[in-house]
């Protein structure tokens, strides 16, 4: 639990791991979407890339057969955090997160997206 996200367990957050858990057991997505190969942390940092191609991945232990809303929720997630960390604002989050989605060619469930999010920190 280390790397907890320190909203995760908070006032506006959970009360404890154990009422995080029970959220996810009580919201895990139905099973109404094909299994894929997933990354299992798809994030920036674990990722490679010439000009405007992926060209590699980093840290392929979490890798397995997955939803694939599980990558694209850690994706996002690295998206707002790796962009913020170098300066950049919301706007461009937003901006490159419709880019993603435009180039996915699928809209935004933004509830497996909080759910994959908060599933990855029990990991």
């Amino acid at each position: 639990m280390d790397d907890l996200n320190d909203d995760t367990l908070s006032e506006d957050g959970f009360s404890d791991i154990q009422a995080l858990y029970d959220f996810l057991c009580a919201k895990r997505p139905k099973q109404d979407f094909a299994l894929s190969l997933s990354h299992g942390d798809y994030c920036l940092p674990n990722v490679f890339v010439s000009g405007d191609k992926a060209v590699g991945f980093l840290d392929l232990g979490n890798a397995g057969v997955a939803d694939i809303w599980q990558d694209i929720a850690l994706c996002v997630r690295s998206f707002e955090h790796n962009l913020c960390l170098y300066g950049y604002n919301n706007n461009d989050f937003i901006k490159y997160k419709e880019l993603l989605f435009n180039e996915l060619g699928i809209k935004p469930d933004e509830e497996k997206i909080k759910y994959y999010i908060l599933l990855d920190e029990l990991f």
